[in-house]
């Protein structure tokens, strides 16, 4: 891969983070002066790495590295047409773990035989 894709893939990474790059970093599991050595070289991750990335930023790995998304990609992603911010919600319901969802159901007056129900 090129420096100049190489740095498209940086300033892609840029333009949808929420975070800064220490806790974008601290998100993904990696080291984050390695993250800026990289960036500054303008090196491309690991695949292990890109795909932690596309997840922390909720885009797709396609995107991250190429800046292009599929059609089939954008037809089948149920979160495309949401706003960032329901988005990001979302994938961090996702990522969470049972003592957080506990609490999330109590907010949302939901049981978990509701939940059950439901799915």
């Amino acid at each position: 891969m090129s420096d100049d894709e190489s740095s498209r893939f940086w300033e892609r990474v840029d333009s949808i983070r929420t975070m800064s790059l220490k806790e974008l970093a601290e998100s993904i599991q990696v080291d984050y002066n390695v993250m800026i050595a990289q960036k500054a070289m303008n090196r491309i991750p690991r695949i292990n790495e890109l795909c932690r990335y596309a997840r922390a930023l909720s885009t797709s790995l396609e995107w991250l590295v190429s800046g292009r998304e599929s059609e089939t990609l954008l037809a089948s992603n149920p979160l495309a047409n949401l706003d960032s911010r329901l988005s990001t919600i979302i994938n961090a319901i996702i990522q969470a773990d049972s003592v957080i969802l506990s609490e999330i159901e109590r907010i949302l007056n939901i049981t978990p035989d509701d939940v059950r129900t439901i799915a």
